[in-house]
């Protein structure tokens, strides 16, 4: 996949992502949540916590009153970005590696894997990180689907095509419905796809 074609996916993703969310919140603590407790153990969970937590430090300022209205503010503002082309994720990537230095090796495994993209014969290749169709967290992703029908559409094109294809939005495009927002399992979606997005616009390195 050419460069030129990932970011035209990346854009398109962006608008229909943004249409989206629309809803209430509660708190990010994922105490005893379904899903989360059937898949991942207690230390997994916590660590899980501790990456939505960073993503919603970095998102959210003071003026946002409740985690879901800093949700959709933030995606709010990646709309505009998107339409003057001067797309920006506002997530400090060297404080996102502070924290994959603190998550287990065997938890990063379930969520991503490491491919490689070639820029050009001069710039050579590099690195880039995208959801796993396999592990935990497809487990994950597909029991949130059984239950709700935007993330049943969600993982099926994540976990079906590569990450960022353009064929990844085709589901998102027909969905009528938004993001629950006041489920912190689908935050925790949110945010673990966002920073797997700043992951892919700021890592440069040679694989």
């Amino acid at each position: 996949m050419t460069a030129s074609r990932i970011k035209k996916s990346i854009s398109t993703l962006f608008l229909v992502i943004v249409l989206l969310p629309n809803a209430l919140a509660q708190s990010t603590k994922h105490n005893g949540s379904r899903g989360l407790t059937k898949v991942f153990t207690t230390s997994e969970i916590n660590q899980l916590e501790l990456l939505q937590t960073f993503f919603e430090s970095q998102i959210c300022t003071i003026d946002s009153i409740t985690v879901e209205k800093c949700y959709a503010q933030y995606i709010s503002s990646i709309l505009k970005d998107t339409i003057s082309g001067e797309l920006d994720f506002n997530i400090s990537f060297g404080k996102q590696q502070k924290i994959y230095e603190q998550l287990d090796s065997s938890l990063i495994n379930e969520i991503w894997w490491f491919g490689e993209m070639r820029m050009s014969d001069t710039v050579g290749v590099f690195k880039y990180i995208s959801l796993k169709r396999s592990g935990k967290y497809a487990d994950f992703l597909k029991l949130l689907g059984k239950r709700d029908k935007i993330m049943w559409e969600y993982q099926r094109s994540a976990l079906g095509e590569d990450f960022y294809a353009p064929s990844f939005v085709t589901g998102m495009v027909q969905t009528p419905t938004a993001f629950e927002l006041s489920n912190p399992n689908v935050r925790l979606v949110l945010a673990i796809h966002f920073l797997t997005l700043n992951d892919f616009v700021n890592r440069m390195e040679s694989f």
